[in-house]
């Protein structure tokens, strides 16, 4: 962190989710702001159906969030990120920790969907697929 602190990823326990979820609801929502297929509020619905919300806490302050999934794609599980916010300076550290997750899960895939940008952190992740959009209302 440019703070020099140290942070860590917790997974928040399930049956937390309510009393985190008003610190970490404004990363979150930039996040469904700036790219992706989701509203803030299917984020939450998703927390209720099994989704697990990660924070990175230094010890002070929340600084990022993240909402995972497990799923079964083609025969396969999976573990998706459906969204991540906030301010974290390493983000590819702190993915290893939801990669081990997804491991011990007997995921045989994690997927990240978002920003352009996120390929330049995760350059072990093979692009797969990238998602084009136009507005036909206009």
């Amino acid at each position: 962190m440019s703070t020099g602190a140290s942070a860590d990823l917790i997974c928040v326990y399930p049956g937390q989710v309510d009393e985190f979820w008003p610190y970490a609801e404004p990363f979150l929502k930039r996040a469904t702001e700036k790219c992706g297929n989701w509203s803030i509020d299917e984020i939450r619905r998703e927390l209720g159906s099994g989704a697990l919300l990660w924070i990175v806490w230094n010890g002070t302050e929340l600084k990022a969030a993240c909402v995972t999934r497990l799923a079964e794609i083609k025969g396969e599980k999976v573990c998706q990120v459906l969204v991540c916010g906030g301010s974290d300076e390493d983000w590819r550290t702190r993915f290893e920790e939801i990669e081990d997750y997804a491991r011990n899960e007997k995921c045989v895939k994690a997927q990240i969907q978002g920003r352009k940008g996120w390929a330049r952190i995760f350059s072990d992740y093979e692009l797969a697929w990238i998602t084009l959009e136009r507005r036909l209302d206009s």
